[in-house]
């Protein structure tokens, strides 16, 4: 019985452990293959709109 209830407890370990790091490994791998262009495009157009920008002078 000992040993039944080990091997349950290390399966669900196993399930719950590769669900949440399915997750973030899917996440990671989706953002850097196929996330470049849509980065470096968001990153220019944020570029682009700040550029008329007045600078915010603080005050001492």
């Amino acid at each position: 019985m000992a040993s039944f209830l080990t091997d349950f407890l290390l399966f669900g370990l196993l399930i719950i452990g590769l669900t949440a790091f399915l997750g973030i490994i899917g996440t990671f791998i989706g953002q850097k293959v196929f996330g470049r262009r849509t980065l470096s495009s968001l990153l220019n157009e944020t570029k682009k709109s700040q550029n008329s920008w007045h600078p915010v002078k603080r005050r001492k």
